[in-house]
Formats: structure tokens, sequence, C-alpha cells
């Protein structure tokens, strides 16, 4: 169909210039030649653009493997102008392919690191299972196109899982194009996606006798009449972006090979009856992403507590504040200054817990100069006298020491200040104070479980006892 030209070979702008970037983004389910469809668009631009260089880079050495033996292998093999195509003098290893016109396509992996591509210069670069990369390393794997005279191109491609994950990030910066599909009876316009109507267009369990791809399985979301899916057109919610960063949502529902197969299709309504998890149907048959079941705190619950007026409206808080509303406040800080990543910034929050036991987020703050400790003393105690708070709890340990004390000569209260120390209690309260050593030279702090405090706050935020503001502007 001519209507999924834009999915298979993604279009370089009209107005495009040499040296431009352009990205396309696919959020597929399995099973619906993502990986073909790739490796085809990718054999068609090397073959008909001499001296044109392509990335396609994966996690694991295992995928790229496939993909380059069982796809890209297979096609050059079975192409009936093979010998237009290859000759003895091309390479046809599993990590390169070359071919009579100097072009190449390489193959590769990066799951813990991402060393082995650099050295590499391409025109192009395609990525598989995105999902599952480590998106530090993106800006490093995309260096190997900055030499590149010709029109750059990225290309995504993935499985989503989590709802916070790379995949999904990738989908919210793109142009989010669904196949929408009008009903013939009564002309409803059929999405299927999560927030729409893909539910309601798997219809009923009851699972009909005569399916084929002349008469499809999915269903009208309002009449419930059976849809032709090959009628359908691509909707971008965002057409701005389509130009620069194309992204479509392929779940298997719209595709014949599923809808037109009646054995195929009763297994798509047992796995959305419960046969497996919500979340494994909904990833890798819908292609959507989803949370349930795969981590003790998500995106989604986060956005059910995010409740609260935006930081633009002050007067909300400190009306409440000036009001005496707020049993306490208090204010935590995580200092910055390195961690694994060597990326680090201090970041600071205010809370104040109301007199029914609840908990309001009403401030937060993410310093940009995490080595500029007079700059964040000075914000630390505007904030703290703002909001007047009853105390401040960090993180006591190594750099906190030497900021506590910065503090305290700012005119910070030290009986305001709760210096905090990670620890593990098999049984026993969540926290415990620890008196001064004069002996050893260790000062007053609270010892708090880490693990089990961990569990305490992501109970309160899904049981609705914690909220905060539907944005929070870190500065």
């Amino acid at each position: 169909m001519k209507e999924w030209q834009d999915f298979f070979v993604q279009p370089i702008p009209p107005n495009s210039t040499r040296g431009c970037r352009c990205e396309s983004f696919n959020k597929t389910g399995r099973q619906v030649g993502k990986s073909l469809g790739m490796a085809t668009r990718n054999l068609i631009r090397v073959l008909t653009k001499p001296h044109h260089n392509v990335l396609c880079i994966t996690p694991l050495y295992e995928m790229i493997r496939r993909f380059s033996g069982n796809y890209v292998h297979d096609l050059v093999s079975n192409s009936p102008i093979k010998g237009l195509l290859v000759d003895k003098g091309c390479s046809q290893n599993v990590l390169q392919k070359t071919f009579r016109n100097q072009s190449k396509m390489h193959f590769s992996f990066a799951f813990r690191d991402c060393t082995r591509v650099r050295g590499l210069n391409v025109n192009e670069i395609s990525y598989d299972e995105w999902q599952d990369f480590d998106p530090a390393f993106e800006p490093i794997i995309n260096e190997t196109m900055s030499g590149s005279l010709d029109v750059g191109i990225i290309q995504y491609t993935g499985t989503p899982k989590t709802t916070d994950g790379p995949l999904e990030t990738k989908w919210l910066q793109s142009s989010q194009a669904e196949w929408k599909i009008k009903c013939e009876h009564c002309k409803k316009q059929n999405i299927p996606a999560l927030t729409e109507d893909l539910d309601k267009m798997i219809g009923p369990s009851k699972i009909k006798e005569d399916i084929s791809p002349e008469n499809p399985a999915v269903v009208c979301a309002k009449c419930g009449k059976p849809l032709r899916p090959e009628t359908g057109r691509w909707y971008h919610r965002f057409p701005e972006r389509r130009d620069t960063f194309a992204g479509y949502h392929v779940p298997q529902i719209i595709l014949p090979h599923h809808y037109g197969n009646r054995d195929k299709w009763t297994e798509i309504v047992q796995k959305r009856n419960g046969s497996v998890p919500q979340h494994v149907f909904y990833n890798e048959v819908c292609g959507e992403s989803c949370d349930t079941g795969a981590r003790i705190i998500t995106a989604d619950m986060l956005q059910r507590a995010a409740i609260l007026p935006s930081n633009k409206e002050n007067s909300w808080k400190l009306e409440k504040i000036r009001n005496n509303e707020y049993v306490a406040i208090g204010m935590g800080a995580d200092w910055g200054g390195g961690g694994i990543s060597e990326v680090s910034f201090t970041k600071l929050a205010v809370a104040g817990l109301r007199g029914d036991g609840k908990i309001d987020i009403f401030h937060g703050y993410k310093s940009n100069s995490p080595h500029d400790h007079e700059r964040e003393a000075a914000y630390i105690l505007s904030c703290f006298r703002t909001f007047r708070c009853n105390y401040m709890a960090h993180d006591g340990c190594d750099a906190g020491k030497v900021r506590e004390t910065l503090l305290v000569k700012s005119g910070l209260p030290r009986s305001n200040v709760l210096p905090v120390e990670y620890s593990h209690f098999l049984q026993g309260p969540l926290f415990r104070h620890k008196q001064a050593n004069p002996r050893t030279g260790k000062r007053a702090h609270i010892q708090l479980d880490k693990s089990r405090s961990l569990s305490y706050l992501f109970n309160l935020i899904d049981n609705g006892f914690m909220k905060r503001q539907s944005v929070l502007p870190y500065q």
C-alpha cells in the first residue's frame, strides 16, 4: 500500500540541505515486519547511492548477528540481480558488507559500551531494539555521522516496555503517527492507540468462524461492525514534526497476517483476556508502553500524584504557609558533584505535612552548578526562610559535611539541620537517632533504613498520601 511508504522508507525533507539531519521512529509490536522493513530500507539506500555507508546497531551481538545473517544476507543472496549488487571482491562478513558501488553496511552492538563504533564514518544510522539501549551512548554513536556531507538520517525502531523508557521518550518527541481507520457503517475514525480505541477495536472474546483478510476480525470501537484496516491512513498528531522526526506506531491488530487469521486472532484475544500479564500484552502485541507489574514505582503513579497547582501559581502555597495549615514543613537535599555517570546535580525538595496526615511536595530545584557551593547555600537558605521550614534533612556523608558547615556559617541554625546516613536494619524502627561520639568524632545524625524507607515512600505515593505539583520546574 502506498500509505505504508513513509513507514518503510523515511522521506528526505523537501527543503533539506546538505549536512542536515532527518530522524524517524517506529514503535511496534512483535512480528509486524519491523526488522525486515529496516533491512530492506537500508539495502535500497546503499544500492542506489554509491559510497553510501550505513551503520546498523542493536544492544546485543546475537541480535545484530541475526539481523545481518537472516535478513540482509538473505535479501542479497536471493535477489535475482545479485550479480549487479556484489561480486567476489565484496566483503559479506557478519559485521560488514560491501557492494559493487563502493557502499557499505556496518553492523555493531552497544549494550555495555559503545567503544567498538569509534572510527566509523557513516551517512546513516539505524537503531534496532532501541528500548534496550543506554541513551547515554546515543551522542557518541551519532558522532560517527558528523563527517558526512550528505543528509544525515537516523532511524529508531523497537518494542516498548515502560512509560519512562528510552523508546517512549523518543515517541513523545516524534510526530506520533497512528493508523486511523474509518468505519464504513458509522463513519467513526478508529485509532488503535491505548489512549484512544485500541482495546475496543479488538472486540468481544467470542471469535468469528469466517475470519480472513477479506473479513477482518478487528471491529469499530463505536458500532462493533468489522473494519477494513487496508483503507486506513496515517494520522500525525504533530504534523509539523513529520519532516524532521516522523514517528509511527504499528500494533499487531492492523496487519493482515494477524487480523485475517483466525488462529492468530484467537491468540491476541486470549492474551488480552489474561493468558499473559497485562504489561506483556500491551508491550508485545499492541506496541504500547505499560508499567503494570514491571517496577515498584511507575510514571503513571507519579502522574496520578501530580495534582497540585504548578509552580507558577505561588500564592496558594504561601497562603497555606502563612495560615499555618501545615503541621510541619521540611526540606530535603541530595548533594551533587560526581556519581557513577560523572553527571550529578544538587536536588532540593520542600514538603509540607498536613493535618490529615498527607504530604504536599510544593517546590523542587535542581542546581546546574554543583561545584558552586556558596551559590547553592544561598539558594537553600533563601528557600528555608521563604517556606518557613522547620528543618532540613540532607545526605550527611562525605560532601554533605562540607555543605552543612557552609550552610551553618551562612545563617542556617544547626539545630534545624538533620544529617542522614543510610543503613540497613534487619528489624526494628525505620530510623534511629545516633548520638554524637566524642571519642571517634562522629557527630549526631539520623540513621535511616534506605530500602524500607523507599518502599514506604512508594506506598505513600501509590495510596494518595503524597501529592506533588503538576510541574516541578528545575532551575
